[in-house]
Protein backbone atom coordinates (compact mmCIF):
# COMPACT_ATOMS: atom_id res chain seq x y z
CA UNK A 1 0.00 0.00 0.00
CA UNK A 2 1.30 3.60 -0.97
CA UNK A 3 2.89 5.40 2.26
CA UNK A 4 1.29 8.79 1.95
CA UNK A 5 1.33 10.41 4.97
CA UNK A 6 1.98 14.16 5.18
CA UNK A 7 1.54 17.05 7.57
CA UNK A 8 -1.78 18.73 8.09
CA UNK A 9 -1.82 22.21 6.77
CA UNK A 10 -2.24 24.67 9.48
CA UNK A 11 -2.90 28.50 8.83
CA UNK A 12 0.30 29.18 10.00
CA UNK A 13 2.33 26.80 7.92
CA UNK A 14 4.73 29.19 5.59
CA UNK A 15 4.43 28.40 1.33
CA UNK A 16 7.93 26.79 1.99
CA UNK A 17 7.46 24.39 3.70
CA UNK A 18 4.27 23.43 1.96
CA UNK A 19 6.54 23.43 -1.20
CA UNK A 20 8.11 20.96 0.37
CA UNK A 21 5.68 19.10 1.82
CA UNK A 22 4.42 18.90 -1.85
CA UNK A 23 8.11 17.31 -2.91
CA UNK A 24 7.96 14.82 -0.07
CA UNK A 25 4.39 13.43 -1.47
CA UNK A 26 5.32 13.11 -4.47
CA UNK A 27 8.70 11.59 -3.70
CA UNK A 28 6.60 9.33 -1.67
CA UNK A 29 3.89 8.22 -4.33
CA UNK A 30 7.20 7.78 -6.82
CA UNK A 31 8.73 5.63 -5.01
CA UNK A 32 5.49 3.11 -3.60
CA UNK A 33 4.05 3.32 -7.40
CA UNK A 34 5.42 -0.11 -8.70
CA UNK A 35 4.35 -2.28 -5.27
CA UNK A 36 0.78 -0.26 -5.17
CA UNK A 37 -2.56 -1.92 -6.58
CA UNK A 38 -4.23 -0.32 -9.53
CA UNK A 39 -7.09 1.18 -7.29
CA UNK A 40 -4.55 2.34 -4.47
CA UNK A 41 -2.47 4.52 -7.16
CA UNK A 42 -5.62 6.11 -8.39
CA UNK A 43 -6.56 7.17 -4.65
CA UNK A 44 -2.78 8.34 -4.16
CA UNK A 45 -2.73 10.31 -7.04
CA UNK A 46 -5.98 11.74 -6.29
CA UNK A 47 -5.20 12.48 -3.14
CA UNK A 48 -1.78 14.38 -4.12
CA UNK A 49 -3.63 16.14 -6.67
CA UNK A 50 -6.09 17.33 -3.79
CA UNK A 51 -3.03 18.56 -1.33
CA UNK A 52 -1.27 20.94 -4.55
CA UNK A 53 -4.93 22.29 -5.33
CA UNK A 54 -5.17 22.83 -1.47
CA UNK A 55 -1.27 24.36 -1.54
CA UNK A 56 -1.46 26.32 -4.68
CA UNK A 57 -2.87 30.05 -3.86
CA UNK A 58 -0.08 29.91 -0.94
CA UNK A 59 2.80 28.50 -2.56
CA UNK A 60 1.85 30.99 -5.95
CA UNK A 61 1.54 33.65 -3.98
CA UNK A 62 4.51 33.44 -1.73
CA UNK A 63 6.93 32.46 -4.68
CA UNK A 64 5.77 35.38 -6.70
CA UNK A 65 6.39 37.72 -3.76
CA UNK A 66 9.61 36.67 -3.47
CA UNK A 67 10.20 36.85 -7.40
CA UNK A 68 9.05 40.76 -7.43
CA UNK A 69 11.22 41.07 -4.47
CA UNK A 70 14.47 39.73 -6.08
CA UNK A 71 13.97 41.35 -9.58
CA UNK A 72 13.07 45.06 -7.76
CA UNK A 73 16.58 44.33 -6.03
CA UNK A 74 18.28 43.46 -9.59
CA UNK A 75 16.20 46.05 -10.86
CA UNK A 76 17.69 48.99 -8.38
CA UNK A 77 21.32 47.20 -8.55
CA UNK A 78 21.00 47.46 -12.12
CA UNK A 79 19.77 50.86 -12.12
CA UNK A 80 22.94 51.70 -9.94
CA UNK A 81 25.16 50.50 -12.39
CA UNK A 82 23.50 53.26 -14.74
CA UNK A 83 23.92 55.95 -12.59
CA UNK A 84 27.70 55.40 -11.39
CA UNK A 85 28.71 55.50 -15.61
CA UNK A 86 26.17 58.55 -16.08
CA UNK A 87 28.65 59.90 -13.16
CA UNK A 88 31.66 59.04 -14.55
CA UNK A 89 30.35 60.35 -17.97
CA UNK A 90 29.75 63.68 -16.34
CA UNK A 91 32.72 63.93 -14.74
CA UNK A 92 34.73 64.89 -18.07
CA UNK A 93 35.47 67.91 -19.23
CA UNK A 94 34.00 67.52 -22.41
CA UNK A 95 35.29 70.78 -24.20
CA UNK A 96 38.43 70.37 -23.21
CA UNK A 97 38.81 66.30 -24.22
CA UNK A 98 37.74 67.37 -27.58
CA UNK A 99 40.39 69.57 -28.32
CA UNK A 100 42.81 66.67 -26.77
CA UNK A 101 41.45 64.12 -29.29
CA UNK A 102 42.07 66.51 -31.83
CA UNK A 103 45.65 67.43 -31.29
CA UNK A 104 46.32 63.81 -30.90
CA UNK A 105 44.26 62.73 -34.00
CA UNK A 106 46.29 65.08 -36.01
CA UNK A 107 49.58 64.31 -34.50
CA UNK A 108 48.86 60.94 -36.03
CA UNK A 109 46.97 61.58 -39.48
CA UNK A 110 50.56 63.43 -39.82
CA UNK A 111 52.80 60.42 -39.08
CA UNK A 112 50.58 57.73 -41.28
CA UNK A 113 50.70 59.90 -44.14
CA UNK A 114 54.28 60.63 -44.48
CA UNK A 115 54.85 56.66 -44.00
CA UNK A 116 55.84 54.55 -47.15
CA UNK A 117 53.24 52.16 -47.08
CA UNK A 118 54.10 48.68 -46.96
CA UNK A 119 57.09 49.07 -44.26
CA UNK A 120 54.84 51.04 -42.03
CA UNK A 121 54.95 48.60 -39.43
CA UNK A 122 58.70 48.95 -38.64
CA UNK A 123 60.47 51.80 -37.41
CA UNK A 124 60.57 54.47 -37.55
CA UNK A 125 56.85 54.71 -37.88
CA UNK A 126 55.74 52.66 -35.22
CA UNK A 127 58.18 53.71 -32.86
CA UNK A 128 56.86 57.05 -33.19
CA UNK A 129 53.48 56.55 -32.99
CA UNK A 130 54.15 54.49 -29.58
CA UNK A 131 56.38 57.27 -28.22
CA UNK A 132 53.47 59.75 -28.54
CA UNK A 133 51.08 57.08 -26.94
CA UNK A 134 53.42 56.94 -23.83
CA UNK A 135 54.19 60.46 -24.07
CA UNK A 136 50.32 60.62 -22.96
CA UNK A 137 49.06 58.07 -21.51
CA UNK A 138 50.09 58.77 -18.17
CA UNK A 139 50.92 62.20 -18.63
CA UNK A 140 49.00 63.53 -15.39
CA UNK A 141 46.20 65.20 -17.48
CA UNK A 142 42.63 63.24 -17.01
CA UNK A 143 41.39 64.56 -20.17
CA UNK A 144 44.17 63.61 -22.72
CA UNK A 145 45.02 60.91 -20.95
CA UNK A 146 41.21 59.62 -21.82
CA UNK A 147 42.35 61.38 -25.42
CA UNK A 148 44.88 59.31 -25.90
CA UNK A 149 43.34 55.99 -25.17
CA UNK A 150 40.38 56.81 -26.97
CA UNK A 151 41.90 57.98 -30.35
CA UNK A 152 44.68 54.75 -30.17
CA UNK A 153 41.76 52.45 -29.41
CA UNK A 154 40.96 53.36 -33.14
CA UNK A 155 44.59 53.36 -34.75
CA UNK A 156 43.22 50.97 -37.58
CA UNK A 157 41.23 53.13 -38.90
CA UNK A 158 44.31 55.64 -39.61
CA UNK A 159 46.68 52.67 -40.88
CA UNK A 160 43.77 52.07 -42.72
CA UNK A 161 43.32 55.00 -44.68
CA UNK A 162 47.16 55.39 -45.00
CA UNK A 163 47.76 51.76 -46.85
CA UNK A 164 49.72 50.01 -44.55
CA UNK A 165 49.97 46.29 -45.30
CA UNK A 166 51.81 44.94 -42.35
CA UNK A 167 49.11 46.05 -39.39
CA UNK A 168 50.07 43.66 -36.75
CA UNK A 169 52.08 45.93 -34.81
CA UNK A 170 49.37 48.57 -34.94
CA UNK A 171 46.82 45.70 -33.54
CA UNK A 172 49.11 45.69 -30.58
CA UNK A 173 48.97 49.33 -30.07
CA UNK A 174 45.43 49.25 -30.24
CA UNK A 175 44.61 46.47 -27.70
CA UNK A 176 46.96 48.17 -25.24
CA UNK A 177 45.01 51.21 -26.01
CA UNK A 178 41.48 49.63 -25.94
CA UNK A 179 42.99 48.13 -22.14
CA UNK A 180 44.03 51.34 -20.65
CA UNK A 181 40.97 53.13 -22.22
CA UNK A 182 38.75 50.85 -20.06
CA UNK A 183 41.09 51.73 -17.17
CA UNK A 184 40.84 55.31 -17.01
CA UNK A 185 37.06 55.47 -17.35
CA UNK A 186 36.87 52.70 -14.64
CA UNK A 187 35.86 54.20 -10.98
CA UNK A 188 35.82 52.93 -7.66
CA UNK A 189 31.59 53.85 -7.77
CA UNK A 190 31.34 51.84 -10.77
CA UNK A 191 33.38 48.46 -9.48
CA UNK A 192 31.15 48.60 -6.54
CA UNK A 193 27.98 48.98 -8.16
CA UNK A 194 28.86 46.05 -10.94
CA UNK A 195 29.41 43.80 -7.63
CA UNK A 196 26.10 44.48 -5.97
CA UNK A 197 24.37 43.86 -9.20
CA UNK A 198 26.10 40.63 -9.64
CA UNK A 199 24.88 39.61 -6.67
CA UNK A 200 21.54 41.02 -7.49
CA UNK A 201 21.27 39.03 -10.39
CA UNK A 202 22.59 35.65 -9.25
CA UNK A 203 19.36 36.37 -6.29
CA UNK A 204 16.95 36.83 -9.16
CA UNK A 205 18.12 33.42 -11.44
CA UNK A 206 17.89 31.63 -7.96
CA UNK A 207 14.29 33.10 -7.52
CA UNK A 208 13.47 32.33 -11.22
CA UNK A 209 14.74 28.08 -10.60
CA UNK A 210 12.53 28.86 -7.37
CA UNK A 211 9.54 29.47 -9.53
CA UNK A 212 10.39 26.94 -12.08
CA UNK A 213 10.26 24.39 -8.93
CA UNK A 214 7.01 25.67 -7.84
CA UNK A 215 5.49 25.34 -11.66
CA UNK A 216 7.00 21.73 -11.62
CA UNK A 217 5.60 20.61 -8.04
CA UNK A 218 2.34 22.31 -8.88
CA UNK A 219 2.13 19.90 -12.21
CA UNK A 220 1.59 22.33 -14.51
CA UNK A 221 2.15 21.06 -18.11
CA UNK A 222 4.97 22.53 -20.38
CA UNK A 223 4.47 23.04 -24.16
CA UNK A 224 6.78 23.61 -27.04
CA UNK A 225 9.73 23.13 -25.19
CA UNK A 226 8.38 26.43 -22.69
CA UNK A 227 10.63 26.08 -19.12
CA UNK A 228 6.99 27.01 -17.65
CA UNK A 229 3.67 25.64 -17.56
CA UNK A 230 1.55 27.97 -15.25
CA UNK A 231 1.04 31.29 -16.92
CA UNK A 232 0.82 33.35 -14.11
CA UNK A 233 4.27 32.23 -13.26
CA UNK A 234 5.30 32.94 -17.04
CA UNK A 235 4.10 36.29 -17.18
CA UNK A 236 5.73 37.46 -14.03
CA UNK A 237 9.04 36.42 -14.72
CA UNK A 238 8.58 37.86 -18.48
CA UNK A 239 6.88 40.61 -17.72
CA UNK A 240 10.08 41.47 -15.19
CA UNK A 241 12.98 40.05 -16.70
CA UNK A 242 14.36 40.72 -20.43
CA UNK A 243 17.59 38.43 -21.36
CA UNK A 244 19.91 37.93 -24.31
CA UNK A 245 19.93 35.05 -26.15
CA UNK A 246 21.95 33.09 -24.26
CA UNK A 247 19.80 33.72 -21.03
CA UNK A 248 21.29 36.70 -19.54
CA UNK A 249 19.49 39.22 -17.73
CA UNK A 250 19.73 42.80 -20.03
CA UNK A 251 17.15 44.18 -18.11
CA UNK A 252 14.61 44.20 -14.93
CA UNK A 253 11.05 46.41 -15.60
CA UNK A 254 9.16 47.65 -12.68
CA UNK A 255 6.39 46.27 -11.77
CA UNK A 256 3.06 46.95 -13.19
CA UNK A 257 1.80 49.87 -11.90
CA UNK A 258 4.59 51.47 -10.28
CA UNK A 259 6.51 54.24 -11.79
Amino acid sequence: MINYATKTNTGSMFWKRQLEELREARQSLNDSWQSATELERQLATKRYHQLQAGYEPSILNGSLAEWNAAADRAGDAIGAVMDAKAAEVRSWDASALSSEMDVIEKRIQLLINSGSGSDMGDDPTISKLKAIYDENINCGSRERERATGEVFSGLLGFVHSGGVLDRAPFNALQAQAKYDLAEIRHTAAIDTSEDSARLAINGLNAAKGKLQDVDSLLGYNRFGGSEIGCSQIYTAITSRVEADNIGNVIKVNPREGSK
